[in-house]
C-alpha cells in the first residue's frame, strides 16, 4: 500500500501540470484574439467619419467612387459580420436602383442615406458598444427632415426589418394623429397662405401639403378626392399658391365629412 502514498502526489502533480498547460494555451489564444480584434478595430476607427463625409458628398451630388471603394474594402476586411451584412444589402440596393443619373425610383431617394446611416450606427456600436440612432446622422443630411420625418422614420424601420438588421436601430414611430389635430393644422395652413400669390418658401409649402394630404388619406382612404389631384410631375413654376389653397380647402372638407 506504500505505493499509494507515492502515486497520489505524482498524479496530482501531473494533473496540475496539464491544467497549467491548458490555462496557458487558453491565455495565449485569448491574447491573440485581443490583438486581432484591436488591429481590426484600429483599421475601421475612422470609417464612421469617412461614411459621414461620403453621405455629405452624396447629398451634394459629389459621389466619389474611388473613395467609396476604399471604404468598402476596409469594412469587408475588418468590419463585424453585422457591418458587412449592411454593406452587402446597401450594395444590392444601389445595383438595382442607381445608375449614372442617380436614383431611378423617386420613392427610394433617401434609401442610400438611410443605409449609410444604419452602417455608421452599426460600426459605432462595434467600436464603442453605444447604440446611436440612425436618425442622428439622417437629421444632419436631409434639409427638410422635420417635414419628412414621418416618411423617413417609416422607411428606416422598413429597411431594418426587411433586412433583419440589429433591432436596436428600429425607431419608435409616431402614432397617427386624430382627425381634429390634422384638421386644426390644415386650417392653420390654409389661413397662412390663403391670399398669397407667391409662396415665401416653395419647398416648405409643397412638402407640408404632401404630408397633410397623406395624413388625411390615412383617415379617409376611400375618398375619391385622392384620385383627382397630385403634386407629382410638376415644376416650381407650375405652382400657383391659390391652386394649392384650393386643394387644401378640399382636404379640409374631406376630413370634416369623412
Amino acid at each position: 500500500m506504500e505505493w499509494i502514498y507515492f502515486a497520489i502526489p505524482s498524479t496530482v502533480t501531473i494533473i496540475g501540470f496539464i491544467i497549467t498547460i491548458y490555462l496557458n494555451n487558453k491565455s495565449v489564444k485569448d491574447e491573440v484574439k485581443k490583438v486581432q480584434s484591436s488591429i481590426a478595430l484600429s483599421k475601421i476607427t475612422d470609417v464612421p467619419f469617412e461614411l459621414a463625409e461620403m453621405m455629405s458628398n452624396i447629398t451634394n451630388g459629389k459621389f466619389g467612387l474611388e473613395e467609396y471603394s476604399q471604404i468598402i474594402s476596409r469594412i469587408i476586411g475588418y468590419g463585424s459580420n453585422d457591418a458587412v451584412k449592411i454593406l452587402e444589402r446597401m450594395q444590392q440596393f444601389m445595383y438595382v436602383y442607381y445608375d449614372e443619373n442617380g436614383v431611378k425610383d423617386e420613392k427610394r431617394k433617401f434609401d442610400v442615406i438611410i443605409y449609410v446611416s444604419i452602417l455608421i450606427s452599426q460600426i459605432k456600436l462595434d467600436l464603442t458598444s453605444q447604440v446611436i440612432s440612425p436618425l442622428s446622422w439622417i437629421k444632419i443630411r436631409i434639409k427638410d427632415y422635420e417635414i419628412l420625418k414621418d416618411t423617413v422614420i417609416k422607411r428606416v424601420n422598413e429597411i431594418v426589418k426587411e433586412n433583419t438588421f440589429n433591432s436596436l436601430f428600429i425607431v419608435e414611430e409616431k402614432k397617427m394623429r386624430s382627425k381634429s389635430e390634422v384638421l386644426e393644422e390644415l386650417e392653420a395652413f390654409y389661413g397662412e397662405y390663403e391670399n398669397t400669390t407667391v409662396p415665401g418658401d416653395y419647398v416648405y409649402l409643397r412638402n407640408t401639403f404632401k404630408r397633410l394630404r397623406d395624413e388625411v388619406k390615412e383617415h379617409c382612404p376611400k375618398s375619391p378626392i385622392f384620385k383627382r389631384f397630385s403634386l407629382t410631375g410638376r415644376t416650381i413654376d407650375d405652382y400657383k399658391c391659390p391652386e394649392i389653397m384650393e386643394k387644401t380647402y378640399e382636404l379640409i372638407n374631406t376630413l370634416k365629412n369623412c
